[in-house]
């Protein structure tokens, strides 16, 4: 079960082993996996958990924010992930480096939870994803 905490809180419960990171990954993948069913807010991918798992293995615990997963919109490039900046338009036209926001994030000890839905160019046409609050609403903007 995911706790509601202030990242604050999460960072301290982390570093004070108050957090089995393991079994909060699995909640946190496990809740994706159930509510963007509805929300849309995620691009699929397979293996997330796994892949999580063998992130924080990387990583240095002593890193201000080890092991705190977020989500990047698909308008930078990630190591791992398609980049379609939320059009139809082929991936292998946004090739290339890791975005150097998707690197300082990286180096700080965060993980990629994956990459967020974005309007086309965070700008135009809509998606399909919902206001996690009210599912009749859309989250606004390029959100």
């Amino acid at each position: 079960m995911i706790h509601k905490h202030y990242l604050s809180e999460t960072i301290n419960n982390i570093k004070n082993n108050n957090i089995d990171l393991k079994s909060y990954l699995f909640d946190i993948c496990e809740n994706i996996e159930k509510n963007d069913t509805k929300i849309k807010s995620f691009l699929s991918e397979p293996s997330k958990f796994d892949r999580l798992i063998f992130e924080l293995s990387q990583k240095d615990k002593n890193q201000p924010f080890y092991g705190i997963p977020i989500g990047i919109k698909d308008l930078f490039v990630v190591d791992g992930f398609e980049t379609k900046c939320g059009s139809f338009l082929p991936s292998e036209l946004f090739l290339g480096e890791e975005a150097e926001i998707v690197k300082l994030l990286k180096s700080k000890g965060f993980l990629i939870a994956g990459k967020t839905v974005t309007t086309e160019f965070a700008f135009s046409e809509p998606n399909e994803t919902v206001n996690p609050h009210n599912i009749n609403y859309s989250p606004g903007g390029s959100s």
